[in-house]
C-alpha cells in the first residue's frame, strides 16, 4: 500500500515537472516567434506601460503589469539576468499558464484530460498572432479562479461568497470587457445575495471610469476605439493564419457546437447571452483576428462541459 502511495506521489511529481517544462515551452515559443525578432522595438512598449507610461488601452490592464514590474525589481537582482524585461516577462507568462493547466485539471476533472493540456500549450503560441500579450495566461487564470467560485456559489445555494466578487474586482483592472462578462454570468447564473451580484456588475463599469478618468486620463489609444467599420472588411480575419483552421473546425464540429449552443440556451439562456454579448463587444472594440481574446470562453464551455449531463467533444 505504501508503494503505491508512494508511486502515485512519484507520478504526480513528474505529471507537475512535465506540465511545467510544458508551459515553459509553450510561453519561450510565443516569445521567440513574435517578440524576440523585434525586441528593440517591443519591449521600450512594454516597459513605458510597466512604468504606468504607457498608451491605451494597454495602461488600463493595470493589475498584471504590476506583477510584471515587481518579478522585474527581483530579477534586476540577479548577477546573469542581461536581458531587460525578457525574463520577467517569460516568467509571469509562464507561471500564469502553468498555474492555468493544474486549475483546469482540478476544476474540471471530467473535460480536462492531460491531453487537453498539452493541446492548450500546442496552440497558446498560435493564439498570439496579430498581437502578443504576456498577460494573456495571467486573465485565463483569473477566468478559471472566477468561475470556479461562481460554481462553487452556485453547488452552495445557501452560502454568501465574496470569491467571485474579488476575481470580478481583479479582472476589472485586467480587461474590464472580460469582468463584465463574468460580472453578468455571476448576476444571472447563482443565487446569491443581490447586493453581491448588483456590485460585481457594477465594478467594471466603475473600474472602467477611475482608469479612464481618474487614474490615466491624459492616456491616448494606439488604435481607433470603434473598430466596427474595420471588421466588417474582414481584412484582419482574413489575413490571419488562425482563421482558416478555425473555420474548419466549425464545419467538422457544427453538430456538436449546434447541440451545445441549443442546451446552453436552454439551461442557461443568460450565459448564452452574455457570451453573445462578449463577441458582439469583441466585434466592436477590438480585432477578432486576436484569437487570445476568446480564451476567457474557454473556462465558461468548460464548466457547462462539467455540469451537463452529456459529454461533449
Amino acid at each position: 500500500m505504501n508503494e503505491r502511495l508512494a508511486g502515485s506521489s512519484h507520478s504526480r511529481g513528474l505529471i507537475l515537472i512535465a506540465t511545467l517544462l510544458g508551459a515553459v515551452f509553450s510561453c519561450w515559443a510565443s516569445y521567440r516567434i513574435h517578440i524576440l525578432a523585434i525586441e528593440e522595438f517591443a519591449l521600450p512598449i512594454l516597459d513605458a506601460v510597466i512604468n504606468l507610461q504607457g498608451r491605451a488601452p494597454d495602461q488600463y490592464r493595470v493589475v498584471p503589469y504590476l506583477i510584471i514590474s515587481a518579478i522585474d525589481s527581483l530579477a534586476a537582482m540577479l548577477p546573469m539576468n542581461t536581458h531587460g524585461l525578457r525574463v520577467p516577462i517569460l516568467v509571469f507568462d509562464t507561471l500564469s499558464l502553468f498555474l492555468c493547466a493544474l486549475l483546469l485539471r482540478a476544476k474540471f476533472p471530467r473535460a480536462v484530460s492531460q491531453n487537453f493540456v498539452w493541446l492548450l500549450f500546442l496552440i497558446y503560441p498560435f493564439l498570439m498572432f496579430d498581437g502578443y500579450r504576456p498577460i494573456s495566461a495571467f486573465i485565463l487564470l483569473i477566468a478559471i479562479l472566477c468561475i470556479s467560485a461562481i460554481m462553487w456559489v452556485r453547488q452552495n445555494t445557501n452560502a454568501s461568497s465574496p470569491w467571485p466578487l474579488v476575481a470580478i474586482l481583479v479582472l476589472s483592472f485586467t480587461r474590464a470587457d472580460v469582468a463584465l462578462l463574468y460580472a453578468v454570468i455571476y448576476l444571472g447564473a447563482t443565487k446569491a445575495p443581490i447586493a453581491l451580484r448588483i456590485t460585481a456588475l457594477i465594478t467594471p463599469l466603475v473600474a472602467q471610469f477611475l482608469l479612464t478618468r481618474v487614474l490615466f486620463p491624459e492616456a491616448e489609444y494606439f488604435s481607433a476605439i470603434v473598430m466596427l467599420q474595420e471588421n466588417l472588411r474582414g481584412a484582419f480575419l482574413l489575413g490571419s493564419p488562425l482563421t482558416y483552421l478555425a473555420i474548419a473546425l466549425l464545419l467538422y464540429y457544427w453538430q456538436t457546437i449546434a447541440a451545445f449552443t441549443k442546451q446552453l440556451f436552454k439551461e442557461l439562456p443568460i450565459v448564452g447571452l452574455a457570451i453573445a454579448g462578449y463577441l458582439l463587444l469583441l466585434l466592436i472594440i477590438a480585432m477578432p483576428n486576436e484569437y487570445r481574446l476568446f480564451l476567457p470562453l474557454l473556462p465558461i464551455v468548460l464548466w457547462r462541459i462539467e455540469e451537463s449531463r452529456y459529454k461533449l467533444a
